[in-house]
C-alpha cells in the first residue's frame, strides 16, 4: 500500500541530488531510493517521482525543460536556438498540429503557433 505522495518523494530526491555529495555517495543514491520505494510499496510511482524530481532540480538550478512540438522532425541546430546551456530540450512529433510549432517551458509557459490552433480559433 502506498505510504507517501509522489510529490513528497520527488522533493526529497531533489534535495538529496542538489546537496554536495561525494561521488561514492552519489552512486549509492538511486539504489537506496529505490529500496525505500520498494519497502513502502510505492514502486508504481517511480516514473512520476523521477519526472517531478527532474523538474524540481532544473528549476532550483535555474535551468528549463523545453518541449518543442512539431508535425515533423526538426533540425538539431534549430533546437539550440530555443535553449541555453544546461537546459533540457525534448522534441515531440505530433502530426495533429499539421504545421508550425508549439513550445512548452517547464510545463508552465506555452507558445502555440501551430496551424491546428489557428484552425480551432476560426471554427
Amino acid at each position: 500500500m502506498a505510504k507517501y505522495r509522489a510529490k513528497l518523494y520527488a522533493k526529497a530526491l531533489a534535495e538529496l541530488v542538489l546537496q554536495k555529495k561525494s561521488p561514492s555517495d552519489i552512486k549509492k543514491m538511486p539504489d537506496a531510493f529505490l529500496d525505500i520505494l520498494k519497502k513502502n510499496g510505492d514502486m508504481a510511482k517511480a516514473k512520476e517521482i523521477a519526472g517531478i524530481a527532474e523538474s524540481l532540480i532544473l528549476k532550483e538550478s535555474g535551468k528549463n525543460h523545453i518541449i518543442l512540438e512539431t508535425a515533423r522532425k526538426i533540425d538539431k541546430r534549430l533546437l539550440n536556438h530555443f535553449s541555453r546551456e544546461g537546459d533540457k530540450v525534448s522534441e515531440k512529433i505530433n502530426l495533429k498540429i499539421i504545421a508550425g510549432i508549439k513550445i512548452t517551458v517547464n510545463n508552465e509557459l506555452e507558445l502555440d503557433n501551430s496551424l491546428l490552433r489557428k484552425i480551432q480559433e476560426i471554427f
